[in-house]
């Protein structure tokens, strides 16, 4: 939740050396995130910006593709889920 350094990084431990990828798209720091249970190509992330991002974080795009931008109304989101 560090408003200074608001990105997610994604880790394969096997290669705990760096980051496979830096997500970065929030404004301020990350609250929550939960990946798809049906999709591994979809990620959410909830922060301080008062924002929830989907995410694809296997696209190659540098900071992580954003496919949605919901504005949650000043509002801070602590809690994301997927519906099946």
């Amino acid at each position: 939740d560090d408003d200074h350094t608001p990105f997610m990084q994604l880790w394969d431990l096997r290669f705990a050396t760096s980051p496979v990828r830096v997500l970065e798209g929030h404004q301020r720091g990350i609250l929550a995130f939960c990946w798809s249970p049906l999709d591994s190509n979809l990620l959410l992330s909830s922060a301080k910006d008062s924002r929830i991002v989907c995410w694809n974080p296997n696209n190659a795009t540098v900071n992580g593709e954003i496919l949605f931008d919901l504005p949650t109304n000043s509002q801070w989101c602590f809690d994301l889920g997927w519906s099946k």
